[in-house]
């Protein structure tokens, strides 16, 4: 979850008393056989202190989590998905003002988990210890075949040759086996 920083200056000039607020608005639509289904719902939102006439409230980066939904879908003929951040004062009795901006939320956060900026970071404090493991040493290949296997249980489970041609026969063409190789990358 990121955060969206808000920077406004709400100066009360009505005789009313005013609120400010911000939301995250999702809208999905949806087209097939010509028609279209819009469904709009409320994601996030943010409320301000009450403001009276002649007050004034200032916003300097004030957080609104994004939480986790889907991305953004805007290149696509049958659903489309699209995020808008609305900021606007709501004045009790009469139209609100608001100023609405289009939103684009992806998959990958804008700050790299654990960076001094990111919200995730401030928030999580897990142990990360784990991340500082390493491996002493190389690991062994797996022993060959040879190794397992003694030259004499070899000879006693070897099938007799005609019984291997019988075989073959039976499926039309000779039988091959698939070795994996191992081997160790630089």
């Amino acid at each position: 979850g990121e955060s969206i920083q808000i920077f406004a200056e709400i100066e009360n000039c009505s005789s009313r008393m005013v609120v400010p607020k911000a939301a995250i608005y999702q809208t999905q639509a949806f087209y097939a056989k010509g028609k279209m289904k819009e469904v709009k719902q409320l994601v996030a939102n943010l409320r301000g202190e009450s403001l009276s006439s002649g007050k004034t409230d200032t916003w300097n980066g004030k957080l609104l989590k994004i939480p986790p939904v889907s991305p953004s879908i805007l290149d696509c003929s049958i659903i489309r998905v699209e995020y808008s951040l609305m900021v606007y004062v709501d004045i009790p009795g009469a139209m609100d003002l608001f100023l609405n901006l289009p939103l684009v939320i992806g998959t990958i956060p804008l700050h790299p988990f654990g960076s001094r900026t990111s919200s995730v970071s401030s928030q999580c404090s897990m142990n990360m210890n784990w991340l500082g493991l390493s491996l002493r040493e190389r690991p062994e290949a797996p022993p060959s075949y040879a190794e397992v296997v003694t030259e004499e249980q070899r000879r006693n489970n070897l099938a007799p040759v005609s019984a291997c041609d019988d075989f073959e026969r039976a499926l039309q063409g000779p039988l091959f086996a698939y070795i994996q190789e191992f081997r160790f990358l630089p």
